[in-house]
């Protein structure tokens, strides 16, 4: 029950200002200015820090990790496998050697995958036996120079199998997981028409034809994948074209497969951490992934390093922190459950809720190394945040000024749901993350989760790096010297706000109770940012001017502080923060009413006799339907049915929103009657009846969202207000 969550809330933070009233400085002083340096000024300790910095150090980390791999040609560090295992090793020495305290490794079970290779042997165009080395999926497949017959069915969809017989052959087609469909599905379909596998090649904006991509499989082990590079899957069409033997539909040739890819349902990986004590019970956390597809130097060996060489540069630069300063490495982040939607970030989601569930509580802020990469051609990167941190980003590059030559940018989005910080962000942690910015375009166009991510083919940039460490670095000693966690949630509720669709295209009025609720809601959340930054202040005064009785008074009661506002942060968070059918963060309204939105616009269109944009501007965007046209009702009836079973025990577990808004039969319907020139609506009534029915029932979930939401805030603003009632009190 939402009461009675909150209602504890209520409690504790009233508690909260009753410890904290004397830290104030005058409850109607409105000042939005907080304890951060003025431009060209430094956190205490930071210069230190910054000539500390080690960029070779960093690279050779990266470097080194980069060498290790399951697969002499193609590399990969995965789940449960050795080399993850060598690599956690290697990480726990080196935070040893570095200086770092109580460094721990510690096991997770997850499920796990090891590939060692595989290869394909085939006679070419040109009458001469060649061997293509392929990549893997997790996915389970093993042959020892098994003799098999391939053919080439372009992108594996159900319109390419018409009239092919694929019973126990390989099929080798092409996708782009960006513009086309994720690769579970045409393995699926391949799969139900008895295929012994897909081979895939794996398309990106910037071709590079020796290039071998994958991706988390996000579906069944049983149904397996391997990966092939542009240049040898061309090869073999052109002598499929010319040689291929005429067989059931389809040409052929004969090849050799030679495959080891294993998936296992019991594994271990490793979280390894360790830290630089501080004096409060409060830390600040510093994260990045060691796994990663072939060798991975810049996803994300090259974080490892950077934070590696940060934490070097605390250590030796002599800095005593205020908080401790963590530093942890997860396992498992690009793939680590079988069979599951949400299969990516199991070893961060197993270390915040299951191995240390404590460390959301006493989490004052949490910096993910994970993106903009310190290739050779990068001239800026940009920082994501929790909305409640984008006041404090802001002010953090304005402080941090000059002192690096690359451009850094508030980019004012939300945490990814396709990074580590995400699970951390929904358990109550305030995270910051770093983003791409101009110049490292090219990893995720023609590098990202291949065999292109690689020191030789993005070169790298000491400059990058040392601005990334700097700029981090920097952060975290501003965040480390304020006694509360500066969270203003007046952010969240503009979002929130700003969520809401404009009530002529849904026709339907937005509840008044919800709007009024985040208005107040709002309003409460200016006072409580208020009261924080005001503390802060009041620190930082005291620090000015060397009040030692002060200073501790106010140490002494901000632990207390933080766990209060670490309660109303997770309860918000627990109440607000949703999943989309397509995974992204969300709040619950947003997704029913596009549902809405498109439902309606789809029903225009059959009625003005234009089916084409009712079924692929508007219905195949909505849920899970943009494949009812593509694959076959059994392969798109799997993927619905198994979503939700599969999120259980993965950071999107009880996050999406509703029920799936099924519109797979009425999409086949529409393009079946379609494809038989059918123009007059009345020949559509069925489906605009159905399609309406559809609607209604979205908007009565829409109404329910948005009760349930108001109740939400109500409860939030009442928690606000009584902690600022007994503060007002309190200065009275």
């Amino acid at each position: 029950m939402i009461r009675a969550r909150f209602v504890i809330v209520i409690c504790l933070v009233t508690a909260l200002v009753v410890v904290v009233v004397f830290l104030t400085t005058g409850f109607g002083h409105h000042d939005k200015s907080t304890i951060v340096p003025k431009r060209g000024e430094a956190p205490v300790g930071y210069d230190e820090f910054s000539s500390a910095v080690d960029t070779e150090f960093a690279r050779a980390v990266a470097v080194r990790i980069s060498e290790i791999g399951d697969d002499t040609n193609t590399g990969f560090r995965t789940a449960g496998g050795p080399a993850e295992a060598e690599t956690a090793y290697l990480i726990e020495q080196t935070m040893k050697d570095i200086g770092l305290s109580n460094v721990t490794k510690e096991a997770v079970n997850v499920n796990g995958w090891v590939f060692n290779g595989a290869k394909l042997a085939y006679m070419g165009a040109d009458g001469e036996w060649k061997q293509a080395i392929l990549g893997g999926y997790q996915t389970e497949i093993f042959a020892d120079a098994k003799n098999l017959k391939l053919v080439w069915l372009g992108k594996g969809t159900e319109e390419d199998y018409e009239g092919v017989d694929v019973k126990g052959k390989l099929v080798l087609i092409e996708v782009d997981h960006d513009k086309d469909w994720e690769v579970k599905y045409p393995a699926m379909q391949a799969k139900l028409k008895g295929a012994r596998a897909v081979i895939a090649v794996s398309l990106m904006d910037k071709g590079i034809a020796d290039r071998l991509g994958s991706s988390d499989i996000c579906g069944p082990a049983d149904a397996p994948v391997l990966s092939i590079s542009a240049s040898d899957a061309e090869d073999i069409r052109a002598a499929i074209d010319k040689d291929g033997v005429d067989s059931k539909g389809a040409k052929q040739i004969d090849v050799v497969l030679d495959a080891n890819s294993r998936v296992y349902k019991n594994a271990v990986t490793n979280n390894v951490w360790g830290e630089i004590p501080g004096r409060s019970d409060q830390v600040i956390y510093f994260i990045a992934h060691y796994d990663g597809y072939y060798h991975s130097f810049f996803d994300d060996a090259s974080g490892v390093g950077l934070i590696l060489s940060m934490a070097k540069a605390f250590v030796e630069s002599g800095v005593e922190p205020e908080k401790t300063l963590r530093f942890v490495f997860h396992g498992a982040e690009e793939w680590g459950k079988i069979n599951s939607e949400a299969d990516w970030a199991i070893g961060a989601y197993m270390q915040i809720t299951q191995l240390h569930p404590e460390w959301a509580e006493n989490a004052f802020a949490l910096i993910n190394i994970d993106s903009g990469y310190p290739l050779k051609n990068t001239k800026s990167f940009k920082v994501s945040s929790s909305a409640e941190f984008r006041h404090l980003i802001q002010a953090a590059i304005t402080s941090f000024g000059d002192r690096s030559d690359l451009t850094i940018t508030d980019d004012g989005g939300l945490p990814s749901t396709k990074r580590e910080d995400f699970i951390y962000y929904a358990m109550g942690v305030p995270v910051i993350a770093n983003e791409g910015g101009e110049g490292d375009d090219v990893f995720f166009s023609s590098m990202y989760h291949s065999s292109k991510d690689t020191l030789n083919r993005g070169g790298y940039s000491d400059e990058a790096a040392q601005a990334i460490c700097q700029f981090y670095g920097f952060t975290a000693l501003m965040l480390d010297r304020m006694p509360l966690r500066p969270l203003d949630f007046t952010s969240r509720f503009d979002d929130l706000n700003n969520s809401l669709s404009d009530e002529e295209k849904m026709g339907m009025v937005i509840d008044l109770h919800m709007r009024a609720n985040l208005e107040r809601a709002k309003s409460a959340a200016t006072l409580l940012d208020t009261f924080i930054r005001d503390n802060n202040n009041a620190y930082f005064n005291a620090m000015q001017s060397g009040d030692t009785a002060k200073l501790t008074e106010i140490e002494d009661s901000a632990n207390e502080i933080n766990y209060k506002l670490y309660g109303v942060y997770k309860g918000m968070q627990d109440e607000l923060l949703r999943l989309s059918w397509s995974l992204d963060g969300i709040y619950a309204n947003e997704e029913v009413q596009d549902n809405i939105i498109k439902l309606t616009s789809a029903i225009e269109s059959l009625k003005n006799d234009d089916p084409e944009t009712a079924i692929y501007s508007d219905l195949s965007k909505i849920g899970l339907s943009r494949n009812a046209t593509v694959f076959d009702k059994e392969t798109c009836d799997y993927f619905h049915s198994n979503f939700i079973p599969s999120l259980k025990d993965t950071w999107a577990d009880g996050r999406v929103v509703g029920e799936l808004c099924y519109l797979d039969d009425i999409i086949r319907a529409l393009v079946e009657k379609s494809k038989n020139g059918a123009t007059d609506d009345e020949i559509f009534e069925e489906e605009i009846e159905l399609l309406e029915n559809v609607l209604t029932a979205q908007r009565d979930i829409l109404k329910t969202i948005l009760i349930r939401q108001g109740e939400s805030l109500s409860v939030i603003t009442d928690d606000i207000n009584a902690m600022l009632d007994v503060y007002a009190a309190g200065e009275a």
